[in-house]
């Protein structure tokens, strides 16, 4: 029988203590500040990028991981006779679940890879990959790991508050009229 791993994308934002003692894979993502691309954890830190947001004048963008960045990253973990549970951003935010699922029609076939939509973006992306990664520690099978990850983005309820709406409003969105019950 062959190894479990599990692999996210680094918008899931796990720390990376958290990561390691999970033995959680991650795919960066690209970060985009002008003419400048930064591998989102690798040539960038989450520290960096702030510093970089806070001074700029225009809003940075992303990007998916390609195809091949998940086969490199794929093949690098797996023997075959191993499983690959892939969990990524949600398929309605970003294209980093279809070029996972693309990925894993391109290596050896004897590698499982079951990419999974987490449906959610952030630390949202981060519960699902981390019930996957303490369902492998505690020795469960494949097929009790995906009814774990399953029931976890069944139930899960993700809420955001930001600081700020500046950089909202920077991005393009309409911030006014303030709803009825933000401070003014």
């Amino acid at each position: 029988m062959g190894r479990i791993h599990v692999v996210t994308d680094s918008g899931s934002d796990l720390p990376v203590e958290l990561r390691q003692s999970l033995g959680i894979h991650v795919v960066p993502l690209t970060v985009q500040f002008g003419d400048e691309i930064f591998r989102d954890g690798v040539d960038i830190s989450t520290a960096e990028f702030y510093t970089r947001l806070r001074q700029e004048t225009r809003m940075p963008s992303t990007c998916q991981p390609s195809p091949a960045d998940f086969v490199e990253a794929y093949e690098r973990i797996a023997q075959p006779g191993d499983t690959i549970l892939s969990v990524h951003l949600s398929s309605k935010m970003s294209g980093t679940y279809q070029s996972a699922v693309l990925a894993s029609t391109m290596i050896d076939p004897q590698i499982a890879v079951k990419a999974i939509d987490s449906k959610a973006a952030s630390l949202g992306t981060g519960v699902v990959a981390l019930t996957a990664a303490e369902a492998v520690q505690a020795g469960k099978a494949v097929e009790e790991i995906l009814e774990d990850v399953q029931r976890t983005i069944e139930h899960m309820q993700v809420y955001f508050v930001v600081d700020t709406l500046e950089y909202l409003q920077k991005n393009g969105g309409s911030v006014w009229p303030l709803p009825w019950w933000a401070p003014s």
